[in-house]
């Protein structure tokens, strides 16, 4: 039993690795498009789960593509940030720390009905 305790303490794939992406660990995503905000509709697309969830889904990958392939819009991601409601935290996109109020569409993703909780 005591060889399989580690398992059961250790911290798993759902930690917050929105965090992580603001500290420079993750900065180098393959994929991610910077744009400048200068006079562009601003688009936080939104997914109310964690980062790896988000990831995986094409609709959010599709989204994002699409917004930003037109040269008048910027779209950022957002996602969920375990215990951010309760501390009053705002949501901040990944690829500028921006708050979410601060985007000018907030669009949402959501892959399935548990995700509405989250919304």
């Amino acid at each position: 039993m005591a060889r399989h305790q580690h398992r059961l303490t250790r911290q798993n794939g759902s930690k917050n690795v929105a965090g992580e992406w603001r500290t420079g660990a993750a900065r180098h995503e393959m994929g991610a498009v910077y744009k400048d905000w200068g006079g562009r509709l601003r688009v936080a697309l939104t997914m109310p789960n964690t980062y790896f969830v988000g990831m995986s889904s094409l609709a959010l990958q599709l989204l994002y593509r699409r917004f930003n392939a037109e040269e008048d819009v910027v779209c950022e991601r957002i996602f969920w940030e375990k215990g951010a409601a309760q501390t009053g935290k705002p949501l901040l996109s990944l690829e500028s720390e921006t708050a979410a109020a601060d985007f000018d569409v907030w669009a949402f993703t959501i892959s399935w009905e548990m995700d509405y909780f989250n919304v």
